[in-house]
């Protein structure tokens, strides 16, 4: 199969956190207790795992098939979940003056319990959300970019 452009990674992943970012705005609405920042979380969470899962499971191979976009798209719609999950409570300290000692003291609970809890709810809330978007974001870069090279 023909490569289609060295930047697919690139391209998907700005896209995909964009519109990750826009629906963290959306959700976040006039919340209190850190959760305005959504948007951020969301659109880092999006661009990070945008990138790592389709440089690792489409580029790398040089597998552009609809078959291999639709399955990367839901890995990317878990792992960016995640993702999110784990900025925002890494984050979390940070944005409430949590000392450092005692984000250490219970590291295992904030960086791995407690995001894959916020992951799995997400996901179970909003994953119709989510999984559609990042497979449909993976086909609309593929054909923007196909378009770009003809």
């Amino acid at each position: 199969m023909k490569k289609i452009n060295s930047g697919f990674s690139f391209t998907y992943s700005c896209i995909f956190g964009a519109i990750s970012a826009f629906a963290g705005f959306i959700f976040s609405g006039e919340s209190e207790g850190g959760w305005e920042y959504l948007y951020v979380y969301t659109g880092l969470g999006g661009f990070i795992g945008g990138y790592l899962v389709s440089s690792w499971l489409i580029v790398k191979p040089n597998n552009y098939s609809n078959s291999r976009l639709i399955m990367s798209g839901f890995i990317i719609g878990f792992v960016s979940n995640y993702i999110c999950a784990l900025i925002a409570g890494g984050f979390h300290g940070v944005i409430e003056n949590e000392t450092v000692v005692k984000f250490f003291e219970s590291f295992i609970e904030e960086m791995i319990l407690a995001p894959a809890g916020f992951a799995f709810l997400n996901l179970f809330f909003f994953g119709w959300l989510i999984i559609p978007l990042a497979v449909g974001t993976l086909l609309l870069t593929k054909k923007i970019l196909r378009s770009k090279s003809l």
